[in-house]
């Protein structure tokens, strides 16, 4: 989560109702402002990621943990997307341990970004902004090889669905 500005993360102790005093993601998150967020996913089997949006800096961030390795070692930061970003962001793990990013830069396109498993990130314009969807969701649903992207009308309310498939964005 947020707070203060930093990303912070609480890792679990003994059990699933023990968790640690907050620290401040290994990694550098100094570069967020009040209105940024983060979120995060287990992925590929053994690692935990967090994605954050760093609107100062005008990227989407990311950073992981490999399961096992000390609770204070996490990767290098990664630019998932640079020169755009917005504090809208969503996330979905696919068996072959890529994640997919629904998120929202500041010209109101909604964006999908896709990290490879060797940690190489893609980017795909969903929408571009003539009715402005808002709020992106991604839904990956890897029997029928389809990735959905729901979003919102920022003003309208009304729902917005983008279908695409998994092995040919």
């Amino acid at each position: 989560w947020t707070q203060s500005l930093p990303v912070r993360i609480s890792p679990t102790l003994a059990s699933d109702t023990q968790w640690s005093a907050s620290v401040v993601l290994p990694t550098n998150t100094a570069n967020i402002n009040a209105d940024d967020i983060c979120s995060i996913i287990s992925y590929g089997g053994n690692r935990i990621g967090v994605l954050w949006s760093g609107q100062s800096v005008n990227a989407y961030r990311f950073s992981f943990h490999v399961d096992g390795a000390a609770d204070t070692v996490w990767s290098a930061v990664e630019n998932a997307t640079t020169g755009e970003t917005d504090d809208h962001l969503n996330m979905k793990a696919h068996s072959d341990g890529r994640v997919f990013v629904a998120g929202k830069n500041a010209a109101n396109n909604l964006l999908l970004l896709v990290r490879a498993v060797n940690g190489t990130w893609s980017r795909f314009v969903i929408t571009q902004p003539t009715r402005i969807p808002t709020r992106p969701i991604v839904m990956l649903n890897e029997p029928a090889n389809l990735i959905q992207v729901f979003a919102t009308g920022q003003d309208t309310g009304e729902v917005f669905e983008k279908t695409s498939p998994i092995s040919a964005i």
